[in-house]
């Protein structure tokens, strides 16, 4: 229970309010490599890395972005507890990895039985997300200031192509 403690979506919740979650929670194991889940397919579980790591990816294409790489007291699949929509990433095993997971169904009867649990886990996610969105945010600014910067500058522009091997 030490580690609900240290994840971010469960602050705010006291000791007999964790309990109820540790009771709901399943170990997996996965070995390095292995995919945790795909994006696009359904998903119906939030996972808590006990141990290991674990890399958050889209891929188009050939082209691969990682979003994150995540640590022991890290969450991910977070929006299946709230959403029926698809995986939106693709998560992977870094290295031989211990996760909790905590199933859709479960948490909800939890939330029945002590709806302050649902308010608590629900603000926290709201935070989280928010945090996310904000940093995408800064992210897509970059990418635009840059992209600005290719299109209006002749001599950025030859670098940025000369670069990526191309004749201007």
């Amino acid at each position: 229970m030490n580690i609900l403690k240290r994840v971010r979506l469960f602050y705010g919740l006291k000791d007999e309010q964790l309990s109820k979650i540790a009771e709901s929670l399943d170990e997996k194991t996965y070995e390095k490599g292995e995919i945790i889940f795909e994006e696009g397919t359904p998903g119906n579980s939030l996972f808590i890395i006990k141990d290991g790591r674990v890399e958050v990816r889209l891929k188009r294409g050939d082209l691969v972005l990682v979003l994150a790489e995540l640590d022991e007291g890290s969450f991910f699949g977070e929006l299946s507890l709230i959403t029926d929509a698809p995986r939106s990433a693709t998560c992977t095993a870094l290295k031989d990895t211990i996760l909790y997971v905590l199933k859709k169904d479960d948490f909800w009867k939890i939330v029945e039985k002590d709806p302050k649990i649902g308010v608590i886990v629900l603000k926290n996610l709201v935070e989280e997300l928010s945090d996310r969105i904000r940093e995408t945010n800064k992210n897509l600014e970059t990418y635009f200031l840059i992209n600005q910067a290719i299109v209006d500058n002749e001599q950025f522009r030859k670098l940025y192509i000369s670069a990526k091997g191309k004749k201007p």
